[in-house]
Order: C-alpha cells, then sequence, then structure tokens
C-alpha cells in the first residue's frame, strides 16, 4: 500500500502540494493581513502546512521559507551566499548535479541555519534549526517503532522531493549569462502558454 501511494503521488498530484505550499509563502510574505485577519483564535492553522504537513510531502519542517523565499529569491542565484546556486557547477554534468542534489540531501539542514546566522536573520536561523532538528528527531523516533512506515511516509518523500525540487531549481537556472549573472532575464528561463502552468500555481514564470 505504500508503495502505490507514493506512486501515485510521484506521477501525478505529488507537485501541487508543494507548489501550493509555495504560493502560499510567497504571498504570506507579501500579504500579512493573511496573519492578521484570520478569525480570532486561529491563526496558529497557518503554522500546520509549513511545520506539520509538509514533512509527509518531503520538505523538511520548517525549511521552505527560509531557503526559498528568505534565501534563494534575495540572494538570486548567487555563489557563496544562495545554497542552491548553479552558478559553480557545469550544468551538462550529472556527476555536478548528482553532487548538488545530494548536498541538500545530506547538509542543507546544518548550511540553512547558519545562512540565517551569517545574514544575521537569527530569528529565522533559530526556528529553522529547531523545527528541522525536531522534525528529524521524530523522524529516528518513529524509525525505531516502524521502520518500514517510516519510510514510506516521511523519507521516501523527502529522498523523491528533494531530488525534484533540486533538478528543478537546476534546469530553472541551466542557463546563466556569464556577462550579466545578476540579471533576472538571463539567470532563469520562463515557461509561457505551457500546459503545467495553470497546475502549479503559475510555477513557471
Amino acid at each position: 500500500q505504500g508503495m502505490l501511494l507514493n506512486s501515485l503521488v510521484a506521477l501525478g498530484a505529488h507537485p501541487s502540494p508543494i507548489l501550493a505550499g509555495h504560493l502560499y509563502m510567497h504571498l504570506s510574505s507579501t500579504q500579512q493581513h493573511m496573519h492578521a485577519n484570520a478569525p480570532a483564535g486561529c491563526s496558529w492553522l497557518n503554522h500546520l502546512a509549513p511545520y506539520l504537513l509538509s514533512p509527509l510531502f518531503g520538505v523538511p519542517s520548517g525549511a521552505y521559507k527560509l531557503h526559498h523565499v528568505v534565501m534563494h529569491h534575495v540572494e538570486d542565484n548567487t555563489w557563496g551566499w544562495d545554497l542552491s546556486s548553479t552558478e559553480g557547477f557545469r550544468r551538462d554534468s550529472l556527476a555536478c548535479f548528482a553532487f548538488y542534489w545530494l548536498r541538500f540531501l545530506l547538509v542543507s539542514a546544518v548550511e540553512l541555519p547558519l545562512y540565517a546566522l551569517r545574514r544575521r536573520r537569527h530569528r529565522h536561523a533559530a526556528t529553522a534549526a529547531a523545527s528541522m532538528a525536531g522534525g528529524w528527531l521524530l523522524t529516528a523516533v518513529l524509525w525505531q517503532r516502524c521502520a518500514l512506515a517510516t519510510f514510506y511516509t516521511l523519507l521516501l518523500p523527502y529522498l523523491v522531493s528533494s531530488l525534484a525540487l533540486m533538478f528543478g531549481n537546476w534546469s530553472q537556472h541551466i542557463f546563466v549569462d556569464p556577462d550579466t549573472p545578476r540579471d533576472d532575464y538571463k539567470l532563469a528561463y520562463n515557461c509561457l502558454a505551457c500546459s503545467d502552468n495553470p497546475k502549479t500555481y503559475n510555477d513557471g514564470y
């Protein structure tokens, strides 16, 4: 059952929950009234998806906003600051992509809070470190209770999602103009009139 569930998620619905979270993180960062106008006593519900539900889709607890909104969009693929930058890699090399993915897979839980500290974003650093450490600690405890269930519900989604997310970013920034690498029009591609855009909240732009 676990294998069937994960196969269906990977083949069909998998991108939608993550990209819904992507949209929500951007909106919540720019439209503070989403939190201010929440019904009395219900604002805590805004934390369910990024902290409790996201690990079920392979995104570490509390990591997405810091990694994507705070770091990636601000640093804009800049080597040395953006931990998901493609600038230092050969984008036509499978070995380079494997290293790129494995770095994210294995050490992002350490590098991400350290990045926030370097940028003096202490609250983000503390929140990310605590939530990711708590998430992995819970995963270890659940592994002791039932390894098979933990693998299918938490570890396999993490493997699949990290590969998909890193391949997506690798592909999006595969062409970078070496003369003007900071130009937003020359460091990423845009998919216009793409059939995937209505299904992914216009993620192709």
